[in-house]
């Protein structure tokens, strides 16, 4: 049980736990649902949508959207962050900019946005953003006019945890958007000051076996190294490959690891809350001393930079019969 706690939780453990503040924590990572009976893993959502050729427009903004709190996720695996009162959100890691925008007409922050850029700040709306829905795959949101922009703001380009640093000055902006709400893609540009802001996302191929096939390769031969290299980024830059491979390979002397699975089927998050996951359960055996121990891990990779990455690997909701 404490080497499980160890190696098997070793991200949550030893890396997660102390070095990547500000990420969402194992139980928050999905996000999206898993898809209901009868839906695909691509149309997973139900957000409810007017007639094709709505055009309406929200009110007034009374806060900017996404400075003071994180991108909304879910609380628990399963637990859908895109239900019909949460914001869509899009990161582009490579532009380094990143969108949220309410799209419900029946919720009172409809037409809702904000728009980061690196280097730039978080962007938002004065007056109601004009949303014109025409169907439940294209919604195109344009503003022009009044804006607020916040230069010192803190930007996360992964999660898309912005914080507001209470300092604002007043801005002219202009946004054009064109979004698919049910798959998470999007277009979207931003001009200000003479200055033009990009933002492309593309759903990524449903493909993550492959990233898991690597990580358990690397966990079979204790290659902690390449282990190293299979995780997301901020791990990468808060923990160096020395401390991380010394660490794991403290955890788990004595402790040989027998086998590794995947034994469920892959499940994508839906993408609303800014960024891609997989998440699949994972059987790992252990022996030691003639005994062995059979457990059940949750492996939840991240979409990043046109790859799969490890996020977590840690236990599962039960354990497997040794």
């Amino acid at each position: 049980m404490r080497f499980r706690r160890a190696v098997v939780g070793v991200l949550t453990a030893v890396v997660l736990a102390g070095c990547v503040a500000g990420a969402p924590s194992p139980a928050g990572v999905q996000s999206g649902s898993s898809p209901g009976p009868g839906a695909s893993q691509g149309d997973s959502r139900a957000t409810p949508f007017p007639p094709p050729g709505t055009v309406a427009a929200a009110t007034p903004l009374a806060t900017p959207p996404g400075a003071t709190a994180p991108t909304p996720e879910p609380t628990a695996p399963g637990i859908a962050a895109d239900s019909a009162t949460s914001p869509h959100t899009f990161i582009d890691g490579a532009h380094h900019t990143q969108l949220l925008v309410y799209l419900d007409p029946d919720v009172a922050h409809f037409g809702e946005f904000s728009f980061a850029a690196k280097g730039a700040g978080l962007f938002w709306n004065v007056r109601p953003a004009t949303v014109d829905i025409a169907g439940e795959h294209s919604v195109t949101v344009r503003y022009e006019g009044p804006g607020t922009v916040d230069e010192a703001a803190s930007l996360d380009f992964v999660f898309g945890l912005n914080r507001s640093s209470g300092s604002t000055q007043p801005v002219s902006i202009r946004l054009e958007a064109q979004i698919d709400p049910i798959t998470s893609a999007a277009t979207a540009d931003l001009w200000t000051g003479g200055a033009h802001y990009s933002l492309v996302v593309r759903p990524p191929a449903h493909n993550a076996d492959q990233a898991l096939a690597a990580m358990l390769d690397a966990y079979r031969t204790e290659d902690w190294s390449a282990l190293y290299d299979l995780f997301y980024s901020q791990v990468r830059t808060q923990v160096s490959r020395a401390e991380f491979v010394a660490q794991i390979a403290a955890a788990a002397s004595g402790w040989p690891l027998v086998d590794a699975q995947v034994v469920s089927p892959i499940t994508y998050g839906s993408g609303q809350a800014g960024f891609f996951t997989a998440v699949a359960q994972v059987r790992v055996t252990y022996s030691r001393l003639g005994a062995t121990r059979t457990d059940l891990s949750q492996a939840v990779l991240l979409w990043e930079n046109g790859a799969w990455a490890l996020l977590t690997l840690g236990s599962g909701p039960t354990p497997a019969p040794s």
